[in-house]
């Protein structure tokens, strides 16, 4: 039986995240779609990782926490990495920063308003 861990990651607003993000310190993991990154933009920071989280499945979009929990921790492989996490709105950013906490990482921060509060908080963009 697997053993749910206690939230501990914090939710904030673009315009703090943009503050963590700036000196560097935090990564921002963006784990939208390749399509949105292309179409939207990505959050213009100095460390910036793009792995999609949920990909469209037989009954919607589908999350397979192993299979992306791989990706993310070759990019990643220290468990005190200091990520924000961050998705369109906030509805997948959650269960991938919840995927990272179990999977044992301890500084996570998840984008609480996604990347739509972002561009419309007036943050730096960049096309990919």
């Amino acid at each position: 039986r697997a053993r749910r861990v206690q939230r501990r990651f914090a939710s904030v607003k673009s315009k703090e995240a943009a503050e963590m993000l700036d000196n560097g310190l935090y990564a921002y993991l963006d784990v939208r779609t390749e399509k949105e990154w292309q179409d939207s933009g990505v959050a213009d920071v100095p460390v910036l990782a793009m792995v999609t989280s949920h990909v469209p499945g037989p009954g919607g979009m589908a999350f397979d926490t192993q299979a992306w929990l791989e990706k993310v921790q070759r990019l990643f492989p220290d468990k005190q990495s200091k990520i924000v996490v961050g998705c369109k709105a906030g509805s997948r950013s959650r269960p991938a920063v919840s995927a990272l906490e179990e999977a044992g990482y301890t500084e996570l921060v998840e984008l609480d308003d996604g990347f739509m509060g972002w561009k419309m908080s007036g943050l730096p963009v960049k096309y990919p």
